[in-house]
């Protein structure tokens, strides 16, 4: 299933959108590349393959991706959101593979005073693989006040405020320039040997933080 769209909005009322319902198909994936926003609404979208989101261009104000708190969006692969703007998320955002949330390579341009990519989630995020929001060279804005679950976790932002859970067993490593955990926050780090770390310009800590294994906090403010 691929589409180009200049636009999509689901209601919530919902829709299904499905890939790969012939086992014998060569491409069993889902993919959307949207010149505008998309609002997805309580949209179920489902695919034993990869999930693909591409926001070309970001709106001039309001969401470029949004979901509500009864979507679904499941890859039996990996799911990959790239894009610029606001990313207002809840429901489900799963993944048997990896999950990837980012800027693209070459980014438009935008007013400086706007961040590139922030992200709003107050859903679950979820891969069995590696969950990484933003990257070494492109760090977003991530404030989370819903779940994310992964195998290993790295979120690479600005500003990250976390007043959910952020949770893996095979590793965390969050890096920001700051880094707020407030009071109702919760950073995991559960498996055993495995280890945590924090590096951020600012750390603010109110909430709780525990990793079984080793847990370092590295800051240069």
């Amino acid at each position: 299933w691929q589409a180009n769209v200049g636009s999509l909005a689901i209601g919530t009322a919902g829709a299904g959108l499905y890939a790969g319902a012939n086992t014998a198909a060569p491409d069993r994936n889902w993919t959307l590349s949207s010149n505008g926003a998309v609002l997805l609404g309580n949209a179920n979208i489902v695919a034993p393959g990869n999930v693909n989101i591409n926001l070309v261009n970001p709106p001039v104000s309001g969401s470029s991706l949004s979901s509500a708190a009864n979507a679904t969006l499941q890859a039996g692969g990996n799911l990959q959101v790239i894009g610029q703007g606001v990313l207002d998320l809840s429901g489900k955002w799963q993944a048997a593979g990896n999950l990837q949330i980012g800027l693209p390579a070459a980014p438009a341009a935008i007013a400086p005073t706007t961040t590139a990519l922030q992200i709003n989630n107050q859903g679950l995020l979820q891969a069995t693989g590696n969950l990484a929001i933003g990257s070494q060279t492109a760090r977003v804005d991530l404030s989370n006040g819903g779940t994310v679950l992964a195998g290993t976790l790295q979120i690479d932002a600005g500003k990250l405020q976390n007043s959910g859970r952020l949770q893996a067993p095979d590793g965390v490593l969050l890096s920001a320039d700051q880094f707020t955990n407030l009071a109702d926050g919760v950073v995991l780090g559960t498996g055993n040997g495995q280890g945590m770390r924090v590096q951020a310009n600012q750390i603010n800590n109110a909430g709780n933080m525990q990793s079984a294994g080793g847990m370092t906090l590295q800051t240069a403010g």
